[in-house]
């Protein structure tokens, strides 16, 4: 049998394994990932933010379109974007699940579109999932957040940074790395962040593009077909968890289809397919839905130039954008009667 003295030298061997191994760890992470991006700025201001009224949740549709500062305006609310890139419904849970570790939101808008319910290979991608579990505290909610997202993938590149570059030069790594991470930039986490993008980070989650597409050149996209790609079980079954999560936190889920070029609609050949499926899915969990890519052009006429490319917005089309959503949901949230038919085509 063990002696006390000896299961008390051991256990305090081991506590101090794993703290030598955590730091060694948290050093490698620091000189060989570079983890500045649009998403890291966002969840710190998020931490740190005053008390949230409305919350924008999805993918860069919602990151490049919801303007708060526009929907503060016309609400009379605190609204925050909590957009991040290719972000699933599963990816949705989580956050929102953090976020009302601090705060009470009374709205929950979901930005959707066609590809958020499909099973693509896109999502497959593990840097979505990155840029989120590396910025959320050390909680249950995060691990669990990891272990659901990187189970399929990779848990080690998930839980650890360092070993995403390795097939990259170690030295030059720690070079480049090292020189963002020591700028006043990165350190007081300052809102510029990627040179020469075309587009700029303008606080609370939302990405300003200062580029448009050219007349005429939205038309020479590629089409998909809805129909050809499976349904994702999983983007249902956390959407409905999502919308269950809201009701328990007394927020209310709200639906909005962002608007998109006319021809990106036309080249998907059965898009009335995906508004009914839209519908289903509200009906279905009792959730108002605003589709604002059916907006009858005298209501809202986006031009190809309020875009800058076949499915985001342009920075002034998004200005555009916003004000008119903002205006429409805030009747809606005020217990205003709205005729559809006035604003949307069937």
């Amino acid at each position: 049998m063990i002696s006390r003295k000896l299961w008390i030298k051991r256990s305090l061997r081991v506590i101090s394994f794993m703290i030598i191994l955590s730091l060694l760890l948290k050093t490698a992470d620091y000189y060989l990932y570079n983890d500045n991006t649009y998403t890291r700025v966002m969840f710190h201001e998020m931490y740190h933010s005053e008390p949230i009224d409305v919350a924008f949740i999805g993918s860069s549709n919602v990151y490049r379109h919801f303007d708060p500062k526009i929907w503060d305006e016309t609400l009379g609310m605190h609204t925050f974007n909590l957009g991040t890139s290719s972000q699933t419904p599963e990816d949705a849970y989580y956050i929102m699940k953090e976020l009302f570790k601090s705060q009470s939101p009374r709205y929950c808008i979901y930005g959707i579109n066609s590809i958020l319910f499909l099973e693509l290979d896109a999502y497959k991608n593990p840097v979505k999932n990155y840029i989120i579990f590396d910025y959320l505290k050390p909680s249950f909610n995060k691990y669990a957040y990891g272990y659901t997202a990187f189970k399929e993938k990779s848990l080690l590149n998930g839980w650890v940074q360092a070993t995403r570059n390795a097939d990259k030069d170690l030295l030059e790594t720690i070079k480049n790395v090292s020189d963002i991470k020591r700028t006043d930039t990165y350190q007081t986490y300052q809102y510029k962040i990627y040179e020469g993008s075309g587009e700029e980070y303008q606080g609370r989650g939302f990405v300003y593009a200062n580029r448009q597409t050219e007349k005429g050149a939205v038309g020479k996209i590629d089409g998909y077909l809805f129909h050809d790609y499976e349904i994702s079980e999983s983007s249902l079954v956390y959407m409905k968890r999502l919308k269950e999560l809201c009701d328990e936190n007394g927020t209310e889920l709200i639906f909005v289809v962002p608007p998109l070029p006319y021809a990106s609609m036309k080249l998907q050949e059965d898009y009335q397919e995906i508004t009914k499926f839209y519908q289903s899915v509200a009906d279905e969990m009792d959730v108002a839905l605003f589709p604002f890519d059916l907006s009858r052009p005298e209501y809202l006429l986006m031009e190809d130039n309020d875009f800058y490319d076949e499915a985001h917005l342009s920075g002034k089309g998004a200005e555009r954008f916003s004000r008119t959503a903002a205006e429409l949901v805030k009747k809606y949230m005020d217990g205003e009667e709205i005729d559809r038919n006035k604003y949307f085509y069937a």
